[in-house]
């Protein structure tokens, strides 16, 4: 049995029609770039949570609004250090859910934060292997240029640990897809 010549003529000729009009390669030239694009650039907007933090998984990431522009229940991808950055890998980006922002009153009430009398959830005192948790120790009117962000897990390391993030943690804001 004779194996037929592999050449690009003849995988052509096997694809497409033998002649192809003008306005077929325009538009097999427009779909292949069409493609090309949206798969080098589409991964680059998408994110996967790594922890049950957040009650989303699959994020799409759009440029950062200024400050001012950030509104309570916003998602961001921000940059904050953490404890267990070595079991991710030396990760150190975050996405938590905006619960209270510049203006806001802010108040802790035992361990229990609360923006505008909204709770905000519990800081636990420890992790789940025992060791101690900073607690974040703030009581007042959040500053401009402040946000307090939350985890939507009792166990989640956020704000009530670490205290606000400010404008230039801020990575990107996180629009929940899943």
């Amino acid at each position: 049995m004779r194996l037929p010549k592999l050449s690009l003529e003849s995988i052509r000729g096997w694809v497409f029609e033998k002649k192809l009009t003008r306005a077929k390669k325009i538009k097999s030239l427009i779909i292949f770039t069409v493609g090309f694009l949206a798969g080098i650039y589409i991964p680059s907007k998408i994110t996967i949570t790594l922890t049950d933090s957040v009650k989303h998984r699959i994020f799409w990431m759009t440029d950062v609004p200024s400050i001012a522009e950030i509104k309570k229940g916003n998602y961001l991808l921000f940059n904050k250090d953490h404890p267990w950055k070595e079991k991710y890998r030396g990760i150190t980006k975050m996405i938590k859910e905006v619960g209270c922002v510049g203006g806001d009153t802010l108040t802790k009430q035992g361990t229990e934060f609360f923006c505008n009398g909204v709770s905000m959830g519990s800081a636990l005192p420890t992790d789940s292997t025992g060791n101690p948790l900073p607690q974040f120790l703030f009581t007042g009117i959040i500053p401009n240029g402040k946000i307090f962000v939350r985890g939507h897990h009792f166990r989640s390391f956020d704000s009530k640990y670490y205290g606000f993030i400010t404008e230039q943690d801020v990575v990107a804001k996180a629009t929940p897809l899943f």
